[in-house]
């Protein structure tokens, strides 16, 4: 009995060694149609890294100029900016009159009654010659 056990388990033992070995039969050609295709990738991978350093000291220059370019523009706003704050501080009217000339009053008030007064009644006492 003891024999048929032995035999029995090295039958079994030689199956599994065969089903191994197709295992890495299987992994060998898939590495190898791996490796093909690879290989088959290995000049445009190539020609890429030359493009790519080729192009990256024009790329460092491009933001270089953007930067450049920015800070210019930034300035130029600010001295608009400024030139605009000038302009508009120097042609504005006193801080008590508007565009038309009448003084900035409350209707009611003592000044407001004086300002159409006055505004009416010297164009009338220029034109009968008393002013």
């Amino acid at each position: 009995m003891t024999e048929i056990l032995l035999t029995v388990f090295m039958g079994l033992t030689a199956l599994a060694i065969v089903i191994q070995m197709g295992v890495l039969i299987a992994l060998f050609v898939s590495f190898q149609k791996a490796s093909e295709r690879l290989q088959s990738l290995l000049p445009m991978i190539r020609d890429t890294k030359i493009l790519l350093a080729e192009a990256t000291p024009k790329v460092r220059e491009v933001l270089y100029n953007l930067a450049a370019r920015s800070a210019t523009a930034r300035q130029d706003a600010e001295r608009i900016s400024l030139t605009a704050n000038e302009i508009t501080d120097h042609y504005s009217p006193a801080p008590g009159f508007r565009a038309g000339g009448l003084p900035r009053v409350r209707p009611g008030s003592f000044a407001f009654t004086a300002s159409i007064t006055s505004s009416t009644a010297a164009p009338c006492l220029q034109s009968n010659g008393k002013l």
